[in-house]
């Protein structure tokens, strides 16, 4: 692939990075991957209030990571592209290389495959 244009850099920055930065939105990424879910599991697998839950996806959804469809009076999210989950934990893996390296504990981080 071609060395990015600042304009690129900018974009990815703003579309796809700001959306997660933040571990709770991690976190329901991979609540997600494993398939669609509603606010009220997602509020009980993280264990966080449903304002928060539903800030959180908005922000998600507002950046394109998760879609959300209404059921009813209940609202489904899901990733858009599972290829999200790829692309963290590439960087687990890479974090775990790192601590490794600084000799840190790290195998407790490293993906499953």
């Amino acid at each position: 692939m071609e060395k990015p244009t600042p304009e690129e850099i900018a974009l990815l920055h703003d579309r796809f990075c700001s959306a997660i930065n933040d571990p709770t939105r991690l976190r329901l990424i991979y609540e997600l991957a494993a398939g669609p879910q509603y606010v009220s599991r997602l509020v009980k697998a993280l264990e966080l209030p449903q304002g928060t839950v539903s800030r959180h996806l908005r922000i998600l959804r507002d950046h394109g990571v998760v879609s959300a469809r209404r059921k009813g009076n209940r609202v489904l999210y899901e990733l858009v592209d599972s290829r999200v989950i790829d692309v963290i934990d590439l960087l687990r893996v890479m974090l775990t290389d790192l601590l490794d390296r600084q000799g840190a504990t790290a195998g407790r981080i490293r993906p499953a495959n």
